[in-house]
């Protein structure tokens, strides 16, 4: 969660790229996140930790995620799929 007056400024990508490395070099398989449909903030921050959303719904929120280890299958930007 990052406080309202700080909001828009890459915080919580760069926060998250950082979490997201770290769980990687400890050998973590998955990063998950519950987001919730009309957080848009919150779906591209996911985006840009190359999350992709899954069809788990959970609470009202979406659910998601990336393996680690395995790669990008999305760009990051859009969650469109590469080809």
């Amino acid at each position: 969660m990052i406080a309202v007056p700080f909001q828009h400024r890459g915080y919580a990508r760069e926060g998250g790229l950082s979490v997201a490395a770290w769980l990687e070099q400890q050998g973590a398989a998955v990063l998950r996140a519950k987001v919730h449909p009309d957080n848009e903030a919150s779906r591209r921050a996911a985006r840009a930790l190359g999350m992709t959303l899954t069809v788990i719904g959970i609470d009202g929120e979406t659910r998601w995620q990336r393996r680690f280890g395995e790669r990008r299958s999305s760009c990051p930007s859009t969650g469109h799929s590469k080809s």
